[in-house]
């Protein structure tokens, strides 16, 4: 990791703490996968919390043909987690003048520790490693203004773009792929979907968070939570708004956007 690098990791890491926006060119950021993971690396360094879970993000289109890989994994910190029931408005987290989006997701738990060294997990292998299954809401943000509009290798690099999980009720392993969502953003629809609609389904996000984070280095603890993409698509939101996820029979979540202030995605 360059100087460079590691001034701008420091100026990011800063901006998050106190909860104002770190203004960054694209041209600044990495522009190869290995580099946005370097990037992302060394911010989970210089941030100091635990890490106790993992967002899946997509690459898209154009850069999904050019790095060969649909999916990019980012970590969640300690602290940052919420439970959520239907019953309550919760807070959605946002810093002001930088990135916030809404994503409406289907949420795992690791079971037990896993290792590093296995890389062949498959939809269909990860049954065993997993203890339970939730509705969701990932805050995804940072104090970059405009990064979902760089592409995704900005997002992998800048703490994989999230600033915190929202964890619903649970729903059973056998019902995770037939869960259909309707986004509301201040009572209109924003998007609407099935889980299965993300390529090969939910389990199979899993089982690319699992592979790519062994192959990273990364032992995983068991609780660890894996948010497995955005299932009616990434909603921005500012602050003020209001924001509904619809599961139907599962479960509405309702939150609020909320300024941070000076505590970021923190505990």
């Amino acid at each position: 990791m360059s100087a460079e690098y590691e001034s701008l990791c420091n100026a990011i890491v800063m901006a998050r703490r106190n909860g104002q926006t770190c203004v960054v060119e694209r041209v600044a950021l990495p522009a190869d996968v290995a580099q946005a993971y370097a990037m992302q690396a060394e911010l989970v360094a210089q941030w100091g919390e635990p890490v106790v879970g993992w967002k899946v993000g997509r690459f898209l289109g154009e850069e999904e043909q050019r790095f060969g890989v649909n999916r990019f994994v980012g970590p969640i910190f300690a602290g940052t987690v919420e439970d959520v029931t239907p019953a309550v408005e919760a807070i959605f987290p946002a810093i002001e003048g930088g990135t916030s989006a809404f994503e409406a997701e289907v949420i795992a738990v690791l079971a037990q520790d896993l290792p590093v060294g296995k890389t062949d997990w498959t939809a269909e292998t990860i049954g065993v490693a997993i203890s339970d299954w939730h509705i969701g809401i990932e805050v995804a943000g940072c104090p970059v203004p405009g990064l979902g509009t760089m592409g995704a290798l900005p997002s992998v690099a800048v703490f994989g773009n999230n600033l915190a999980l929202l964890v619903g009720p649970a729903v059973s392993e056998d019902q995770v792929d037939a869960i259909s969502c309707e986004t509301h953003i201040d009572g209109a629809l924003a998007g609407s979907a099935r889980a299965a609609s993300l390529p090969g389904g939910p389990k199979t996000a899993v089982a690319f968070a699992l592979n790519q984070l062994s192959a990273m280095g990364v032992a995983l603890k068991a609780g660890t939570f894996l948010s497995t993409g955005a299932i009616t698509g990434v909603h921005a939101v500012d602050i003020g708004q209001s924001c509904t996820a619809d599961f139907g029979p599962h479960g509405r979540l309702t939150c609020k956007v909320a300024s941070v202030g000076g505590t970021a995605g923190q505990g």
